[in-house]
């Protein structure tokens, strides 16, 4: 899986905010156990594991989102702005123009285009 740079620095941040949360509250010893028993180190293992695995759903759910809207445009002549913005209230994170530049090619694209074939194109 890849990561921005972005995506990388917030995590690193996030991470860092949390552990001092966690010393603050007396959750750490000071020679960075937890009071449970467990290790700090594994405990952000996991936590970094949760927070990856969280990004790369979002990622999944962006291109889902994306891939519905080219077809839905593409098969369905009355898809319009309207419901392309009822996407994006729902979907804050998609990025509006993105929508609209897939929106606008699956309206131009001739009918035997499939959106595999677009998937294809962009992945080689």
């Amino acid at each position: 899986m890849r990561i921005t740079l972005k995506q990388a620095s917030k995590l690193i941040q996030s991470n860092i905010d949390h552990i001092k949360l966690l010393a603050s509250e007396g959750h750490i010893t000071r020679e960075g156990g937890w009071i449970d028993g467990r290790t700090l180190e594994d405990y952000m293992r996991q936590k970094i594991r949760h927070d990856l695995l969280e990004i790369s759903m979002a990622s999944n759910l962006h291109d889902i989102i994306v891939e519905l809207v080219w077809k839905a445009a593409h098969n369905n002549p009355k898809y319009g702005m309207r419901e392309l913005k009822m996407i994006h209230s729902m979907h804050p994170t998609v990025n509006l123009d993105l929508l609209k530049r897939v929106y606008h090619h699956a309206k131009r694209a001739p009918k035997q285009v499939d959106w595999d074939v677009l998937k294809a194109r962009v992945t080689q």
